[in-house]
């Protein structure tokens, strides 16, 4: 049993130092001698979109997801081909982006032809996206101030009424607490 216990700890201990050893390739400045406008075009893409439709911003994350989930992050969702990813049962009708990838894809190829992949940009765009919306989220709760109501019930309440009391602290931080009252429910509470 004491032998058992040594050849476990020997174990934990190779692979604690294994992961100590481990570094990751893509950093946010990987292209900045080879492709130095890539972020620039990146951001100025996706801005340009998310500006008027906002829900883009989930959409490249979730192109992002789909990709690495299920090959590892190959840009393999965005490959045409009737036994490709992008075309598969559960991504039809549901994944969207493919245009503004496409888009940035050119833009990037014409600034620096042959240099940044594909699943690179899928990366990099996905990153931007939600860096743009928190960014957004995070003016918008600037904006807000104290303790604020949203629908005034009556006196002794009514029916149906949805009121929302939103705490701002003093970091960019809020919560949120809806309440809705219904009645004839299915089940008595």
């Amino acid at each position: 049993m004491k032998t058992s216990n040594n050849i476990n700890f020997a174990w934990f201990i190779t692979i604690s130092m294994l992961c100590l050893l481990a570094t990751s390739q893509l950093t946010t400045d990987f292209y900045s001698k080879t492709c130095p406008n890539l972020r620039t075009i990146v951001r100025d893409q996706i801005t340009k979109v998310i500006k008027t439709e906002p829900r883009m911003a989930a959409s490249l994350l979730r192109l992002h997801f789909h990709d690495c989930f299920v090959n590892g992050c190959d840009a393999s969702i965005l490959l045409d081909g009737a036994d490709g990813e992008k075309f598969a049962l559960p991504n039809i009708n549901s994944a969207r982006g493919f245009e503004l990838v496409d888009s940035i894809k050119s833009a990037v190829e014409s600034s620096c032809s042959g240099v940044v992949s594909c699943a690179d940009i899928l990366a990099v765009a996905a990153r931007y996206s939600v860096v743009f919306v928190s960014i957004m989220n995070i003016y918008m709760k600037m904006k807000i101030v104290g303790i604020i109501v949203i629908g005034n019930p009556g006196p002794f309440g009514t029916d149906g009424v949805v009121t929302a009391h939103t705490i701002v602290f003093k970091q960019p931080t809020i919560i949120t607490i809806l309440h809705h009252e219904q009645s004839n429910r299915i089940y008595a509470e």
